[in-house]
């Protein structure tokens, strides 16, 4: 598997809190520019991103997201 793939999920916290609340500062400035749909849309994604960040914690990804990668590309793997 691709190391920027094992990259961008094992450092997940470290790029995905701060781009969660960017998405929050821009879901915020529609809310003060009255456009509500992308409003929601910036603040659904800004969630998913927190929620995605806590899952990562609660589970401890930081000890077991090598170890299932390495399963998950081997059963994707060609004998």
């Amino acid at each position: 598997m691709s190391p920027v793939i094992y990259f961008v999920a094992h450092l997940y916290p470290w790029w995905g809190i701060p781009l969660a609340l960017i998405c929050a500062e821009v879901a915020n400035s529609y809310r003060r520019h009255r456009n509500r749909r992308q409003m929601v849309i910036w603040g659904c994604f800004s969630g998913f991103l927190m929620l995605l960040a806590l899952l990562y914690f609660v589970f401890n990804g930081l000890e077991y997201i090598r170890p299932s990668m390495k399963e998950l590309e081997q059963s994707f793997s060609t004998k």
